[in-house]
């Protein structure tokens, strides 16, 4: 290696070992002169809004001049998708089918638009003898067959 190129390999090491030492300087100072933070200033005037403009998702604003900024799409990459939902209802169909026991714990039945969990008691409490629906007098019938209510 010729003498004038390990110079120059020595004077840029030392110039980037300056440098170093001139930034932890610098991050020192700045540590230092740090004071507590202070209280909020007051709210000043709300100024104008500035004009802007979309052209689908990129938008863009009216520079002081008057020319328009640089339009800038502001619609990021896709994201990935989120885990499937279930349909937010009771899936009937995926219950397992009742055990041979002589009688469940619970029932679910729907109460007021929404699927409950009811023990047997309940469920048996709430059974009467079906009645006929009736519309001034006349008993409401489909196909023949009376329309009947429990409850």
């Amino acid at each position: 290696m010729s003498a004038a190129i390990h110079r120059r390999i020595l004077e840029r090491r030392a110039a980037i070992e300056n440098a170093r030492r001139q930034e932890a300087e610098r991050a020192a100072f700045l540590a230092a002169a740090k004071g507590e933070q202070g209280k909020d200033g007051q709210d000043g005037e709300k100024g104008d809004k500035p004009k802007h403009e979309w052209k689908g998702t990129a938008l863009r604003f009216e520079n002081p001049d008057g020319t328009w900024g640089k339009l800038v799409d502001l619609k990021g990459d896709p994201g990935r998708p989120g885990r499937s939902g279930s349909s937010g209802g009771l899936d009937l169909a995926a219950l397992p089918p009742a055990a041979n026991w002589p009688q469940p714990d619970t029932v679910i039945v729907r109460q007021n638009g929404q699927w409950v969990m009811a023990t047997l008691e309940q469920w048996l409490a709430w059974q009467t003898a079906p009645q006929p629906v009736t519309v001034n007098g006349e008993t409401v019938s489909i196909n023949g067959q009376a329309v009947t209510v429990r409850g």
